[in-house]
């Protein structure tokens, strides 16, 4: 598995726990579990934007770098 597909990976795991916690806080009838699984669904967008900010920071640092020699 590359990077680029690992991080894909990653991303869709994100997305599919947030749409997960959304239909729980949307279904639930017990407060505490709405708040619990909005505060959970913040935490994996919080998670998922970090992924994105330090590869978006690797690749262009990366970038910016150069071809390395040895």
């Amino acid at each position: 598995m590359t990077r680029i597909e690992i991080v894909d990976e990653m991303l869709d795991r994100y997305e599919a726990a947030v749409e997960e916690l959304a239909f729980v806080s949307a279904t639930t009838q017990h407060d505490a579990t709405r708040v619990g699984a909005i505060r959970t669904r913040l935490d994996a967008m919080e998670a998922q934007a970090n992924l994105l900010v330090v590869v978006v920071c690797f690749r262009v640092t990366w970038a910016c770098l150069g071809p390395i020699s040895r």
